[in-house]
């Protein structure tokens, strides 16, 4: 059977909270590691007057209480005025990672990769974050939420690793010789 990483072989599942274990910003600081990137779409611009640029970070709010979306992610810009929403089908997948309240939990960050071109819709690039042994379940998570896949980070790099070596096995013969 392959990972969630990797393949799909196995069924992705939503997200399931990790328990409320106390893990120190420094044990943080030091192991974890970027899953990956995704490309996301903020929506509603042309309701809100706060505005982003290229290369600005912007801050994701989870709003659960919001009356339209119970899944809501708002998107404010870093002088806190807000921007738009993270389109609904993303934010469907990332709401049950952000509210999860265990700090050893994924983390999302996003930035403008580009200077945005219409009042409408911004393109935003979602960085995730967390310890290496909660990549699989993050990375699955997503997939349930959506099929969204991360890449350029440590999860696309262990899918291409996975993946290098199911074909390395599929060339040779499909098994292990014995020594």
């Amino acid at each position: 059977a392959t990972s969630a990483i990797g393949g799909s072989a196995i069924v992705p599942k939503p997200w399931v909270r990790l328990p409320a274990t106390p893990v120190s910003q420094d044990y943080l600081d030091e192991h974890e590691v970027c899953y990956g990137t995704l490309n996301v779409p903020i929506v509603g611009c042309q309701y809100y007057q706060g505005v982003l640029h290229q290369g600005e970070m912007a801050s994701l709010v989870r709003e659960p209480n919001n009356q339209y979306d119970k899944n809501a992610i708002r998107v404010d810009n870093l002088s806190a005025a807000q921007v738009g929403h993270v389109k609904r089908t993303y934010a469907a997948a990332l709401a049950p990672i952000m509210d999860d309240p265990s700090p050893a939990a994924p983390r999302v960050e996003v930035t403008i990769p580009r200077e945005p071109t219409n009042m409408y819709e911004v393109l935003g690039e979602l960085k995730m974050i967390g310890l290496k042994e909660h990549a699989e379940a993050a990375v699955a998570a997503l997939r349930a939420g959506g099929h969204y896949t991360l890449k350029d980070g440590y999860a696309a790099k262990a899918a291409a690793a996975q993946q290098a070596a199911a074909a390395g096995g599929a060339a040779g013969g499909g098994g292990a010789a014995g020594v």
